[in-house]
């Protein structure tokens, strides 16, 4: 049973904590770490087991304390865990990425770079903080501030694969895709590396490219078993060659191990259009509507819309089944907007309205 100890001050008692029994309200421990003026270390420690137990809220009660005035003013030598604790911050809040509404992608934005501005002005040259923006900045789309944030990290060290990683995914945004190949093969046990390698070779399909990017998934896969994405993309090839005991298992393995929305919508997907192949309604319509709740935006992926219509359909639900096969033209509309097809978009919006 892996444990913590917190030493209790002017004594040489320790605060036993046992991490896989933590209770479900932090306040108590919280009130521990404070009293007894915790190393910054256990307090990192203990919120990393809760977002393993996926309690993000409390994550956050548990970092925001970490980094009240208060704490900064004790802990102002304490430069490394001050630093982790903001940049811990910061990537909660870049989670805010996931979000379908602007404003809220917006302020979740403002909040990181406030944390990683303020992870700077303790050490300036920290390199977790600058990969920490580079993400931040890919995920806003400023893709050239994104490569100057990486760059500034491989200077220093140009062996960081972190910076390395985003370097490659840099390059990628702008279809530089030989450029970023290079990068990802700079480590080939990087289960990332493996992902992004494998996503390369299955967006050229062709039989030769979908073998290789298989085969890399797999690795990756073998690596590291409780990555999502591999997961998802293996379940996605053994729905195909009919092995749904693998797609089912594949599937809930992802589901358990990512709180990513869209990843979890793929995983549900996978799971609905297994049992949709066997017949089974009643399940895959229930998954295909946890797919599109993870999703939540049918012009970003439509496919369990489409699917939930059909089984609606097939049980008689018109109704539910009209407003799903509605979504997917709303869906094709916007395709013919980003191709510049106006005509084509107006003649799908007229239908809808019609």
């Amino acid at each position: 049973m892996a444990c913590v100890y917190i030493p209790v001050q002017n004594s040489e008692e320790e605060v036993r904590v046992a991490l896989d029994q933590l209770p479900r309200d932090a306040t108590d421990i919280l009130d521990i770490l404070k009293a007894e003026q915790a190393p910054l270390d256990l307090w990192l420690i203990i919120a990393r087991e809760y977002f393993k137990q996926g309690k993000v809220e409390t994550i956050r009660q548990i970092l925001e304390e970490g980094s009240s005035p208060e704490i900064d003013e004790y802990y102002a030598d304490v430069r490394y865990e001050r630093i982790a604790i903001l940049n811990a911050l910061g990537i909660y809040s870049y989670l805010g990425k996931i979000e379908t509404k602007q404003r809220e992608k917006e302020d979740y934005f403002i909040q990181a770079t406030k944390y990683y501005n303020k992870a700077s002005r303790i050490d300036m040259h920290e390199p977790s903080t600058w990969i920490g923006k580079g993400q931040l900045l890919l995920a806003k789309g400023d893709v050239e501030q994104a490569f100057n944030a990486f760059k500034i990290v491989l200077d220093g060290d140009r062996d960081n694969v972190p910076a390395l990683l985003g370097q490659a995914c840099v390059h990628f945004s702008r279809g530089r895709y030989s450029d970023a190949l290079e990068l990802y093969k700079l480590d080939p046990e990087n289960v990332e590396a493996l992902v992004a390698l494998g996503i390369s070779d299955l967006q050229i399909n062709e039989a030769a490219f979908i073998h290789s990017g298989m085969e890399k998934m797999h690795k990756a896969f073998e690596i590291y078993p409780y990555c999502a994405m591999p997961l998802n993309y293996l379940a996605n090839h053994f729905f195909f060659t009919g092995q749904h005991f693998l797609v089912e298992q594949l599937t809930e393995t992802a589901l358990a191990v990512t709180m990513h929305g869209p990843t979890k919508a793929h995983s549900y997907y996978n799971l609905a259009r297994s049992y949709h192949s066997k017949g089974d309604y009643e399940k895959a319509g229930m998954y295909y509507m946890a797919s599109v709740k993870e999703s939540n935006n049918p012009h970003e992926f439509v496919l369990p819309y489409y699917g939930l219509g059909q089984v609606q359909l097939k049980l008689g639900d018109l109704r539910s089944a009209l407003t799903n096969f509605e979504k997917v033209l709303e869906a094709l509309g916007h395709i013919y907007v980003q191709l510049e097809q106006n005509d084509k978009a107006q003649d799908y919006s007229k239908s809808h309205q019609n």
